[in-house]
């Protein structure tokens, strides 16, 4: 079977249909080239090498999903060892033209499906069967020209920057860790492991972000990073870098966020110096691609114009804009947001974030040689502009969720279902005793609300329920419920909600339920720590939060430590009510 999907703009359905039937006709007519071919074989023998080398870290799952395609599905099972052997003997065989020959032998099947779809509220903008076939005669009979790939002998940098050094190092010997500071200000922290065979995760922070953007620039701040990584960098079309980059192990992103900018990925041994090549380059050289920028705000202005239609997006934007007291950072874009976002400025805001690398910390997490990535960092990072003299930081824009007992009610959609979220919110102290107070009440609520929602009252699709917390701008907490229910119950069924949140506070938390809290998170923590994952996200979040970083040996201790009485003065403190957003989505009304 061969297939191939368009997603069209509305009241282009011709042109975008036409131009992606084009290139199929193309290939149909004259085929792949060698050099689209190489870099497919390249990806692929990439990818099975990736496996071949984490054959001793493979996960139980992956040999389940192997087992039943074999027993099912009848697919051949040789394990890994083999399938590389045979993978190496036979894809370099593969010609050019066995590949055409059979491309060509799927796009003249006579037994076709062509399946369009769209909103009701655009049916006139819907190709009928007559309308297709004369779409794709049309194409059929239009002359073409076969496709031409220049070659591309781009490298990422030219020359080697100047290397920069070590000002400061210390270790971290109890989390067998280093932290190194760069002669421009960068942090460094590293911390091997043998979770994996080859591969390494990072991620970076600095603090500022969109937070020091002024209002009226906001749109076009918010997109920035994602307006440099759709364009490339330096001479590099996102296009040609991913030809460039295709078959080697390595992601790079940018990022900028409420309040920090920074950069995350992963790469393997081969491909370290690549991936610090292309994180020197966001840095310095983000490529302008007005062509792109106009691409994405024109599917932009039909993802907004279209949001509406959907009920759950609707309550999702409503739900965030009240949590966000309305601020224009909380509220979703108006079309008019979306034309006003200034691709000068965006890319202006970027690089402005990136200036001064003064203050950004590196977190590297894997398995690697740290004398190795220790040079390419010195090289490629400790050459970033810096002005050691200053930082910036981060601006408390007090946005926080409205004090107060407030109901919010919202009519959309025609499906009888209404949607419930519940959130409980306020100041506290950010600790880790007191986020661990606040995972178990989130847990300990849902085990309350799955019996008796679901099991007692019915009616009731699984409720949820969970804390959140942050530590900056300012010390904040939610615990959010939801669940869906049938309209005529919400009432019935907030009601009960709020019951068996009264009882936690008067009677307290059952042994049985804080039991199963307990061995779960005890369970998840002692999976988690054996990942790569799990030590970036603890060491990014611990630096950043200026927090203890032996707090992880902390967490066992404090887990099993948790009690009744504490926990039963947690929920009068963090679910006592008073300051609670409510928020219903029923279906509209007949008219």
């Amino acid at each position: 079977m061969f297939n191939f999907s368009v997603t069209l703009k509305p009241q282009h359905a011709e042109a975008g249909f036409k131009s992606a039937f084009t290139e199929m006709e193309r290939i149909g007519r004259y085929g792949f080239t060698a050099t689209e071919l190489d870099r497919v074989k390249k990806t692929y023998m990439a990818g099975i090498k990736a496996l071949i080398l984490e054959k001793d870290k493979n996960k139980s799952a992956n040999y389940v999903e192997e087992y039943v395609n074999y027993f099912l599905n009848q697919e051949a099972a040789p394990g890994l060892e083999t399938e590389f052997k045979l993978t190496g003997e036979f894809l370099p065989g593969i010609t050019l033209a066995e590949v055409n020959r059979k491309t060509a032998g799927f796009l003249s099947l006579r037994d076709q499906d062509i399946l369009v779809t769209g909103p009701k509220t655009i049916p006139d903008d819907l190709p009928d069967e007559r309308t297709l076939k004369q779409w794709i005669d049309e194409v059929k009979k239009a002359p073409l020209s076969a496709y031409l790939e220049n070659n591309l002998n781009a490298v990422l940098m030219k020359d080697e920057p100047v290397k920069g050094k070590v000002a400061a190092v210390s270790n971290v010997s109890a989390l067998n860790a280093a932290i190194y500071r760069l002669d421009n200000g960068i942090q460094l922290v590293f911390k091997p492991t043998t979770f994996k065979n080859d591969g390494v995760l990072f991620y970076s922070y600095k603090k500022g972000g969109t937070s020091l953007a002024a209002d009226p620039d906001y749109h076009s701040a918010v997109n920035a990073a994602a307006l440099v990584k759709a364009g490339g960098v330096a001479n590099l079309t996102a296009n040609q870098l991913a030809k460039l980059l295709s078959g080697r192990k390595l992601s790079v992103s940018p990022y900028i966020n409420e309040l920090y900018e920074g950069f995350s990925g992963s790469f393997g041994a081969e491909d370290m110096e690549t991936a610090f090549q292309l994180i020197h380059q966001y840095h310095v050289s983000p490529r302008k691609d007005t062509t792109v920028f106009k691409n994405i705000l024109a599917n932009a202005k039909i993802a907004v114009a279209n949001r509406h239609n959907d009920p759950e997006a609707v309550f999702s934007d409503s739900v965030n804009a009240v949590l966000g007291d309305y601020s224009i950072r909380r509220t979703p874009p108006a079309l008019a947001d979306i034309a006003g976002i200034d691709q000068d400025k965006a890319l202006r805001f970027y690089r402005e974030r990136w200036d001064n690398v003064n203050g950004e910390t590196f977190v590297f997490v894997g398995n690697f040689d740290p004398e190795k990535l220790l040079n390419y960092c010195e090289t490629y990072l400790g050459s970033l502009p810096a002005d050691t003299g200053s930082a910036e930081s981060f601006k408390d824009l007090k946005i926080v969720v409205p004090a107060g007992i407030a109901t919010h009610i919202f009519n959309k959609g025609k499906e009888a279902k209404s949607e419930v979220k519940l959130v409980f919110s306020g100041k506290y102290d950010y600790s880790l005793a007191s986020n661990l107070q606040l995972q178990a009440l989130g847990a300990i609520v849902e085990l309350r609300l799955l019996d008796r929602l679901r099991e007692s009252e019915g009616g009731v699709y699984t409720p949820q329920a969970g804390a959140t917390f942050a530590k900056y701008p300012s010390q904040q907490y939610q615990i959010a419920v939801d669940f869906t229910c049938a309209p005529g119950n919400t009432d019935k069924l907030i009601h009960a909600t709020l019951e068996e949140i009264e009882n936690l506070k008067t009677n307290g938390i059952s042994a049985s339920d804080l039991e199963k809290f307990k061995a779960e998170t005890l369970r998840n923590n002692e999976v988690r720590v054996k990942t790569d994952a799990y030590w970036l996200g603890y060491l990014v979040r611990q630096m950043s939060n200026k927090e203890d970083l032996l707090e992880a040996d902390q967490v066992v201790t404090m887990i099993n430590a948790l009690d009744r009485d504490t926990l039963q003065k947690a929920a009068k403190k963090y679910i006592s009510g008073d300051n609670l957003q409510r928020f219903i989505l029923n279906p509209e009304k007949p008219n």
